[in-house]
């Protein structure tokens, strides 16, 4: 019996850390997690409250809580954020474009939003194709709304009181689309969605299909336009919590 109970206990201590199940973590998890929350503008109990209540357990927390925010509010791998750019040969790049000879378009990969490096990727080009595929499968998550409007100028111009960025603590603000230095206004525009879209993506294809006809493929857009922060849960898991929601004043 006593040689059985080593041969395990080796066995155990032989396994990887992943092998155990680590969503019963320590109360640091659920501070971190509650202070995050709480940060955005969200009423919500005292950590000790939910702690007590969860028994330790971050990810009851994190359900708790993702009940309590509501609407927009969701429970992910914390992989699932992170930008997939393992197979492209300048891995600082923002985005790339990958054209396509048979039908005379071009597809751009955006990892994130930059307006200034995708202005002088297109400037570049020796014919700017009347086809545009704009690709947000692998778009990294971010509420900055900033690079969102001025890569949206270069397809739409200059448009005051775009759309409105209502935060998480109630505040309203009007965007304004700013004037591009250049613009491709004229070019149809297809915006490959996914899944894994997140919220700054979605809300950057609504506008260029509200303002410039932009079509939709790969889903359709929700009802509620979310931008998100990243608050993490405990190790692999992360909450990704409304800090704002966009909608269109008109």
């Amino acid at each position: 019996m006593r040689l059985k109970k080593c041969m395990l206990l080796g066995f155990m201590m032989a396994l990887p850390w992943f092998a155990f199940d680590d969503t019963h973590a320590d109360t640091a998890d659920i501070n971190t997690l509650v202070s995050g929350v709480r940060a955005l503008g969200y009423e919500i109990p005292e950590f000790a409250q939910i702690s007590a209540s969860c028994d330790g357990d971050a990810m009851c927390a994190a359900r708790f809580l993702k009940d309590s925010v509501g609407t927009g509010a969701q429970i992910v791998p914390a992989t699932q954020s992170q930008p997939k750019r393992t197979g492209w040969r300048d891995r600082k790049a923002p985005m790339r474009i990958v054209p396509d000879p048979s039908s005379g378009a071009i597809t751009i990969q955006f990892v994130q939003f930059d307006a200034a490096f995708l202005s002088n990727l297109l400037s570049r080009l020796a014919v700017v194709p009347q086809k545009m595929i704009l690709d947000l499968r692998q778009l990294a998550l971010t509420d900055e709304l900033g690079e969102v409007r001025r890569t949206a100028s270069l397809f739409t111009g200059k448009r005051d009181r775009a759309f409105r960025l209502t935060h998480s603590t109630g505040r309203e603000v009007d965007w304004q689309i700013p004037q591009a230095k250049t613009a491709w206004p004229d070019e149809e525009i297809i915006i490959q969605i996914g899944a894994e879209t997140p919220g700054n993506g979605l809300a950057f294809a609504a506008i260029l299909k509200r303002y410039v006809g932009a079509k939709i493929k790969g889903g359709a857009l929700p009802e509620q336009l979310f931008v998100h922060q990243i608050v993490p849960i405990t190790r692999g898991w992360e909450m990704h919590v409304p800090s704002g929601r966009v909608t269109f004043p008109y």
